[in-house]
């Protein structure tokens, strides 16, 4: 068949199992489309920011002069951008801000508190849409169908938020909200495919042991993550190129004026055609599914069908089989919950963090140095889990980012610690990528198709059974 990969320019960084199942190598490409998709809704957070300020009369009228004079005298922007110097070593205790922020509102609501409102909104759209896709991946054989056409909702949604500006700002954030419920529920039908990556059976060779397992598992992992990361790091290096470089030229011209609006319409440009195609051709390669489980005796094949049973298998689930029958698969599961949803919304709410607290003009380079060691990150996770233990490694990064993370709010507290923030980022990024890795690892093991086998093996502690298929994953603790 050949490395399907190295066939579509990734021969370098491909696994092997590539060559017996090509979607590994759809798995991996899927990484930078849907990374691009995301990161360009970030740097269009910083739009949604300045005209929802600029709606509320937050900025004076001397701030919106120098800002329509930059072009022609850069400097005029200084007392706009804060230095980057610390005056003073941080301290962890806390302080009032040293300048009020706007004290106006806009429907309703401070302008940042309103950006973070939506987000908050489509989380609650994501938690009632998730049941029901898991639902469609378990008793239908649309899995592939609806992870295509959701991803694809996502590009035609970035499509239209190139014509953000003052007059559709609002509508452009709700669609936010809905993109990001849209991206969710894509990852949901990707990520069942995580347990079937691997090498596929070849008649003649000796099953793989459980090492070899685990280890091929992590590989995948880790590539596909630093695949992705590497790919958002060229995405960011050239649009930080165009807000470095052409910033009067094309960035600001692009934004009618303004540098936030151009910055996320230049991204949101990229993100489509750069980024659509590679979602495009993930799911060229990741292949259809039958049903995983018929259907409750009696259920009707309809939609609202599967919306009750979906809602009535997570109820029992949580409430009944995990608790009584698997409960350390629970507190798993549960801290991979919030750990995930921490990955997802830290870049988020640290762009509204940044620019209202440290008085950050631009996102770039601190997404930059966070996405550089997310790539070192991965690496070093896909070669030092299996040899210290997976499960020890995630632990140890799951304490790692939640210190962390304290860490960051406790000392970056003002526009002087902006030197602070950027040291911090880079074990941040580091720890991020390794507990993605790690957990996703392990989450892969846990919905094997032996599942219930090695569940009960896991709160045991027995031998596990030999499983017919040597690329299924195994779980130890």
């Amino acid at each position: 068949m050949g490395n399907l990969c190295g066939s579509y320019g990734f021969d370098c960084l491909c696994p092997s199992a590539a060559e017996t199942n090509p979607e590994v190598a759809g798995f991996i490409y899927n990484g930078p489309g849907r990374g691009m998709q995301y990161l360009s809704q970030i740097f269009l957070l910083g739009a949604f920011l300045y005209h929802a300020k600029l709606q509320a009369n937050c900025y004076t009228d001397d701030e919106l002069q120098e800002q329509a004079d930059y072009c022609e005298d850069p400097a005029s922007m200084m007392n706009l951008t804060r230095a980057a110097t610390p005056s003073s070593m941080p301290t962890v205790m806390p302080t009032f801000a040293e300048e009020p922020g706007c004290e106006e509102k806009v429907y309703g609501f401070y302008p940042s508190s309103l950006i973070t409102l939506v987000q908050m909104f489509c989380s609650l759209v994501t938690a009632f849409c998730c049941p029901v896709i898991g639902a469609i991946v378990d008793f239908t054989p649309k899995r592939r169908t609806y992870g295509y056409n959701l991803m694809m909702g996502v590009v035609v949604i970035n499509a239209i938020q190139i014509f953000t500006n003052s007059d559709t700002w609002f509508f452009m954030l709700l669609l936010q909200g809905l993109a990001g419920a849209l991206y969710t529920c894509h990852s949901i039908c990707l990520m069942a495919y995580v347990p079937e990556l691997g090498s596929s059976d070849v008649d003649g060779e000796a099953p793989k042991t459980e090492e070899e397992i685990n280890a091929e598992t992590t590989l995948i992992m880790g590539i596909s993550r630093a695949v992705e990361q590497l790919s958002n790091v060229i995405y960011i290096l050239i649009h930080a190129a165009f807000g470095m470089f052409m910033e009067c030229a094309l960035v600001i011209p692009f934004g009618d004026g303004n540098y936030e609006t151009g910055n996320g319409r230049i991204a949101q440009v990229m993100s489509v055609f750069i980024g659509g195609p590679l979602v495009w051709k993930s799911w060229q390669l990741l292949g259809d599914r039958p049903a995983l489980h018929p259907l409750p005796d009696g259920t009707p094949d309809s939609c609202f069908s599967l919306i009750g049973v979906a809602w009535g298998t997570i109820l029992n689930t949580a409430f009944n089989k995990l608790p009584k029958q698997f409960p350390m698969t629970g507190l798993f599961l549960l801290s991979y919950t919030f750990t995930e949803a921490a990955s997802g919304t830290v870049l988020q709410m640290a762009t509204i963090y940044l620019g209202e607290v440290l008085k950050m003009r631009s996102m770039s380079y601190a997404i930059l140095i966070i996405l550089v060691f997310n790539i070192v990150g991965a690496l070093s996770t896909m070669k030092l889990a299996p040899k210290v233990g997976l499960q020890t490694w995630w632990k140890c990064s799951v304490w790692s980012y939640i210190i962390l993370m304290f860490l960051l709010v406790m000392i970056c507290k003002g526009p002087d610690d902006v030197v602070y923030a950027y040291i911090l980022f880079i074990p941040l990024g580091l720890t991020m990528a390794s507990l993605v890795v790690a957990q996703r690892a392990i989450f892969a093991r846990l919905v094997s198709r032996f599942y219930e086998a090695f569940r009960n093996a896991m709160e045991c502690h027995e031998p596990y059974p030999k499983s017919p298929r040597p690329h299924r994953i195994q779980l130890n603790i």
